[in-house]
């Protein structure tokens, strides 16, 4: 397992963050999810935030291919882990779902790439 402190809940949020009320719902989704689940609601939200700033969104490439370019979601879920777990990445829960799983079975390795904005 990596093991990781959490000094700062938000600690890939700079003091000049300002969160609308949609991120700030999708935050808290993650951080009560987790807590309900035994996971680490600040790792998984700082995740998050680095991956999508808390949006459900296509990664940077996508265009109007939803099958061209395949990270999706507030946790940026490829369409492998959608098929593998089969579940839909497409809308929040959904995309929770994935990467909760993903994280119970892989700790942080599918978001590594991120890691200097999270850790």
């Amino acid at each position: 397992m990596y093991a990781i402190s959490t000094p700062l809940l938000y600690a890939s949020e700079s003091p000049k963050t300002t969160l609308n009320e949609e991120q700030r719902t999708i935050r808290d989704r993650i951080l009560e999810k987790a807590e309900e689940e035994g996971l680490d609601g600040q790792l998984l939200a700082r995740i998050a935030y680095c991956e999508s700033k808390y949006q459900m969104k296509w990664n940077y490439m996508h265009n109007i291919d939803p099958d061209y370019y395949t990270a999706y979601g507030v946790f940026q879920v490829i369409k492998g882990h959608e098929e593998t777990y089969g579940i839909s990445r497409m809308d929040l829960e959904g995309n929770l779902e994935i990467a909760f799983l993903l994280f119970r079975d892989k700790n942080v390795q599918p978001w590594i790439l991120s890691e200097s904005c999270w850790l």
